[in-house]
Order: C-alpha cells, then structure tokens, then sequence
C-alpha cells in the first residue's frame, strides 16, 4: 500500500450511509489494504525509501503478515470462522515478530469488510469482522464507529448512541486527539466571529437610521440634496471596493455605530474588535499544531510509540530523516527501529555512531549490551552493563542486565549484587521486570522514542528556518491585515465618539413596534437579539446573538476547520442530533422570555 493511499485513504469522510462506497469492491479493498509487496517488503527497492533498508528475514516477515492477512479475508468470505481465526492468530505472531503489536491497515479492512456484510445483512459475519478489526488494533475509533454504523443497519438506536459515544472517547485518546481538539477550537472561532459579524448588523438594523441622518446632514450643509445623498452613499459602503469587501464594511460599520450604543453596547463592540483581531492568529496557531501533528515524521513517532505498523511508516522515518536525520536524537530513533524489526546488526552501527556524539547515553549502551549478550559475548555485554552503571544517576536496568549477564556465566554472587543493587534503586519496577516474560531476556529500551519533545523542537527550527516563498509572505501579510484593521476600526471608532460628543448624536428610528404588532412580537421572540439592541442591553445582544451561532453552526460541526485523519471520518449524525435539540432549546426559552414579558 503506497503511502498516498494510505493517508487519502484515513482522510476521507464519514457519510451517512455507512463508509465510503469503494469498501464494496473487494479487488479494491485487497488492492488498498493488503500489504503488497512494493510498500513494505521492498521498501529498498527504490523511491523515496531506498535508503532505509530491510533484512530478507524482515522481508519475509513482511511477506508472511500480507499472506496470512489474504487467508483471513479467504476465511471471511467463506463464512469459515475456524480458518479466520487461525489466520488471526498467524498475523499476530507475524506482527510480533517485526515488532509490532497493532496493524493498522489490516484493522480498518477487517472493519470495512464488517460493515460490506451489515449492508449485506450478514450481522454476524460483521460482528466477528468487527471483533477481528478490535484484535488487529485495539480501542481504534474508527471500530467503535463501525459498530454505530451496524447498529443503525440493524436498527438498535440504543446502540448507535453507545458506539457513537465510545468512538468519541476512543478519539479523545487517540494520537489523533491533537488534530480532533484543533478543530473543535476552529469551530468555536468560527461562531465567535459569526456572532460578532451579527451582532455589527443588529446594531446597523436598529441604529443606522441615525448614522445616516447625521452624516446626510452634515453633507447636505456644503452641497445639494441630492450630491449629498450620493455622498452618503459612497462613504458608507466605499471598504466594498477593498477585497473581502464585505468583512472590511463590518468592520467600518462597528467604529461608525460605536458613539451611537450604550455603554454595554460599546463593551460588546470592543469585544468585536478584539475578536477581529487575534482569531486570525488563534487560528494560525492551531493550523501550525496541527501541521506539526500530521506531518510525516510525528505520525511516524506517535505510531511507533503505540507499536503500530502501517504502510506508510518507513516513508515517512525518510522524511524524518530527510529534515534531521543528522540528529543523535534521529539517528537513536532509527537505531530503534532497526532494532524492534529484529535487525540487530544494522541497529548495532547505528548506535555505535550515537556513542561517538553521547557516550553517555544510557539506552544505547544498554541495547549495544543486549546486543553482545545475544551473541553470548558477555565480556563486552558486561562492559557496556558497567558504563551504563556508572551513569548519574545510576539506572536500575544497567544492574538488572548486568545482573542476568553474570548469571549467565556462572558469576551467581556477583548476580545477585547487581540484582540487589538495582532493587535499592527501584523495588517496584524490578519486580515487574522480573515478573514480565522477556524473549530478549536482558532489558532493552527505545531512547529515541523518549526523546520525542526533543525531536519535535528540532523539527519546529528545522522548518522554521527554511526558505520560505512567496506563500509564507502573503499568510504573514494576511495574518497581520486583521488586528491592524480592526485597530483602525478601534482608532476610528473612538476618534469619532470624541469629536462628535459634544455636537450629539442622532435618533435611530424605532422600526421594530414594541406592542400589538404580531410579526413584530414573534420577530422578537425567534431574535430577541433585535429589541436588546434597540434598549442598548448590547451585552445581552451579544450572548443572545452568541447562543443563536451557536445552535446555527452546529452541523458544521466537523466540517468547518481541519479534517480529523480518521479513516471514514467522522459521523455525521451528533451534529444534527444536537442542532436539533439546540434549537427547541433556543426557540422555548426565547418564546418562553417573550411571553413572560408581555405578561
């Protein structure tokens, strides 16, 4: 599986029907989900991963997961759970032997092909898909989606809330946590600005009448009628002219309205203003977070931190490679990586180059020690246990191993010194060492993965120190043009309330009737926002308008912001449900609050 598949593949969204529709054509699924063997058996064939190479005995390991993987889905289509689970277990024991305890792609085929039998009416052959897909990758959220999806085929509501709420918590979990949260921020940006852009065009509606007037009349005094109303025109709505015209004429509206409101009303419109002006750079940054989390290297990181393969994972350690890959750090984590995939000898050099930069790192003297007592070369085994050791401070594994590697030689009384020593360092985690099966035996550790922080700094001043183009220019023009405008709005705004304060301000015309009007009465009751604007309660104006975005905006939910990577996306039905139920909520208490009133 190309990387491209896969990472168009995880970005696609959830529908309501279920998944998207190509999960029905079974030479497609194998093609897309089946590990073929250019993406992990060859991955030194050439392409942007030539320089990461795997062993043959990696190779075959590889091979063995995509043949065991198409026995699996054989078994499935025969409606043979025998032969299935066999193959289950097959790809498990693979998968351990690379390393490796979760398999992503081979998860979300077995959960695409549970959902291909409930469209199928097959229930139970879904649900022990669905149940293969949890064993493959356990608490994924794309599963527990999956299972909403059944239960909608089979009708048990009760169930699609269940699952649903299951996947949302499982997303919160998840390395996709970052990306999920960021788009919630979006999103809540988004209503903010609506509700600020609603709130400037209450305050036109109901005091604009007297902006007009007031500048008409100072016009009028130095031309006729007639150029003066042109003249009206052309000064109110002139920021059209400038490109996002209309975001620009909000902006203007809210400094000309400012001398106009009440205190609160003014409050309310400073709040406008900042809103203008740092959503843009609250935004950038959370785009600048999520970037970061999906770039190639971290997914690479957050993958091998959970143990997880997927197609993609040696492309993207070569883009890591690519950015920093001179790095100790980098060049640790790959020695890891050579090392959990079994291929001891090429991880042996790649820590051997990290000690000539750090010879004092811990984890790598520990795993070159583990290294020579595979080999049964327990003299420098031995050597390598004691600098570890000698380290400050001094680390509980270095005298467990060190302990294990005098037993092996007979050296029982220096054994349990080392032994003893290491349980005065940390009681706890020696016995859980002690009580864990090892088929290392000795203890080895993925530095590289500790580092991660680091890392991902070294990234950020990687990327932030190339050459940037023409693109980065204009973001950094856009991202400034918001604060200094709505700072003009604000100049502006204040410049005018003081001149004008002492020649006093106009009269809006009351255009909205307070009693006997019917329309104007249930006008009120679904927009309240509209009479708190015309008393000047533009605090309660701006909550009101806030609360009605929200509810508005609400099945927009996912889709406003940044696409969380969840294979099928997200379901598209907990908008709906909560716009839904927002909206009677808003429509009782406003005709609740409109009726209580004319009580």
């Amino acid at each position: 599986m190309s990387r491209s598949a896969a990472d168009s593949r995880r970005r696609r969204r959830w529908s309501p029907g279920g998944w998207p529709g190509w999960l029905s054509c079974l030479p497609g699924l194998l093609l897309a989900l089946a590990f073929s063997a250019s993406p992990l058996a060859g991955q030194s064939a050439g392409g942007p991963t030539a320089s990461f190479e795997l062993t043959r005995g990696t190779q075959h390991s590889l091979h063995r997961l995509q043949e065991s993987w198409l026995q699996w889905v054989g078994g499935f289509y025969q409606d043979n759970p025998a032969k299935a689970d066999e193959a289950l277990r097959a790809l498990q024991a693979n998968a351990r032997q690379v390393g490796m305890v979760k398999l992503v792609d081979f998860s979300l085929g077995a959960a695409a092909l549970g959902l291909q039998s409930g469209r199928e009416g097959k229930f139970e052959r879904a649900e022990w898909a669905l149940a293969a897909a949890e064993t493959l990758d356990p608490l994924r959220p794309e599963i527990a989606f999956a299972r909403a999806a059944l239960a909608r085929q089979r009708g048990s509501y009760l169930g699609v809330v269940s699952a649903t709420g299951s996947g949302f918590v499982r997303l919160l979990r998840s390395t996709e946590r970052t990306v999920f949260a960021a788009n919630l921020v979006l999103w809540l940006l988004a209503v903010l600005l609506v509700a600020a852009a609603l709130f400037v065009l209450v305050e036109v509606a109901t005091k604009g009448s007297a902006v007009i007037a007031d500048l008409h009349r100072v016009l009028a005094r130095r031309m006729p009628s007639a150029s003066a109303s042109l003249g009206v025109v052309l000064m109110l709505l002139w920021p059209l002219a400038l490109p996002s015209g209309p975001l620009w004429l909000l902006l203007y509206w809210s400094a000309l309205l400012w001398g106009y409101g009440s205190q609160s009303e003014r409050w309310a419109t400073v709040v406008v203003w900042l809103l203008a002006g740092f959503a843009p750079w609250i935004a950038a940054v959370e785009q600048q977070r999520v970037a970061l989390a999906l770039s190639p290297p971290l997914r690479a990181l957050a993958n091998l931190s959970e143990g997880r393969l997927y197609g993609g994972l040696f492309a993207d350690l070569q883009v890591l490679r690519a950015a920093i890959g001179s790095d100790p750090a980098v060049v640790e984590l790959i020695g890891d990586v050579n090392r959990t995939l079994g291929q001891w000898d090429e991880a042996r050099l790649i820590y051997r180059r990290v000690l000539e930069s750090e010879p004092q790192n811990v984890a790598v003297l520990l795993n070159l020690g583990a290294y020579h007592f595979r080999k049964a070369d327990f003299a420098v085994a031995n050597d390598y246990f004691l600098r570890a050791a000698r380290s400050v401070p001094p680390p509980a594994g270095a005298f467990y191993d060190l302990s294990l590697s005098y037993s092996e030689t007979y050296q029982f009384e220096e054994s349990r010194k080392a032994l003893a020593q290491a349980k005065e360092i940390d009681p706890e985690q020696v016995d859980l060492w002690v009580r864990t099966p090892n088929s290392d035996r000795v203890l080895t550790f993925n530095g590289g993965l500790a580092r991660r922080e680091e890392i991902r700094r070294l990234l950020i001043t990687a990327w932030a120190e190339a050459p940037s183009g023409g693109a980065a220019a204009t973001r950094i023009v856009a991202r400034w043009a918001s604060p200094l405008g709505a700072g003009l709005a604000a100049l502006l705004g204040v410049g005018l309330y003081l001149w004008r304060r002492k020649a006093g301000f106009g009269q809006p015309i009351p255009w909205l009737a307070w009693r006997s009007d019917p329309f104007a009465r249930w006008l009120r009751a679904f927009f309240p926002a509209l009479s708190q604007a015309e008393l000047g309660e533009g605090g309660k104006a701006g909550l009101t308008l806030f609360a009605f975005a929200l509810v508005a905006m609400l099945p927009l939910l996912f889709s406003i912001g940044i696409v969380v990577p969840v294979a099928g996306g997200l379901p598209a039905g907990p908008p709906w449900v909560l716009f839904v139920l927002g909206l009677l909520v808003y429509v009782a208490l406003c005709v609740r609050s409109e009726l209580g009133e004319g009580e």
